[in-house]
């Protein structure tokens, strides 16, 4: 955690506000870093699981690379940070396939985006410092079951895997590790 903390001092030495990134495959840790994240700096945490694609989005367009709609995350997310003063978005609820909060997000120096996805193609440049958590098969699955898998996890499992062949997130990412060592120093 050391070098997180470190490269978001030296980003905030030049930047008056900062997006940071943590990708990585599902149950990677990316919810339990970015909230330790939180814990210790006053923060925005935004997760792309709130921008999942409804049903019927997944129904009417070709998925193509994610499962997240990104053009409303750009829209939403990004457009409200570039401003000066606070905005809102709509979090999902991919479980109840609704949306099912109203969010207003105050301006902070620091923001988080947690979540696969978060460091596709069209996001990437957005942010200032990119984290990528990974996982082994055998912890993944373990943190699956404890996480109540709902009835779409093994497409959605497909799809998370066919992102990270096409657009290998991990290869541009600033800092690389598992979420246990960054949680255990």
């Amino acid at each position: 955690m050391q070098k997180i903390f470190g490269a978001i001092q030296s980003l905030l030495e030049t930047k008056d506000k900062i997006i940071i990134a943590i990708e990585g495959r599902s149950a990677s840790g990316k919810t339990r870093v970015a909230e330790y994240i939180k814990s210790k700096i006053d923060c925005n945490l935004f997760c792309m699981d709130d921008f999942c694609l409804s049903d019927e989005q997944r129904q009417e367009k070709e998925r193509g690379f994610a499962n997240v709609d990104v053009s409303r995350f750009r829209h939403e997310v990004i457009g409200g940070l570039q401003k000066q003063t606070p905005f809102d978005y709509d979090k999902f609820n991919c479980k109840q396939n609704v949306y099912s909060k109203f969010v207003v997000v105050e301006q902070k120096p620091v923001n988080i985006v947690e979540g696969t996805y978060s460091c596709c193609n069209d996001l990437r440049d957005y942010y200032d410092l990119k984290i990528f958590l990974k996982t082994d098969s055998i912890t993944q699955n373990l943190r699956l079951a404890e996480q109540q898998p709902f009835e779409n996890m093994e497409q959605w499992l497909v799809w998370e895997d066919d992102y990270f062949k096409k657009q290998n997130p991990e290869e541009i990412c600033d800092i690389v590790c598992t979420s246990t060592s960054l949680l255990n120093n």
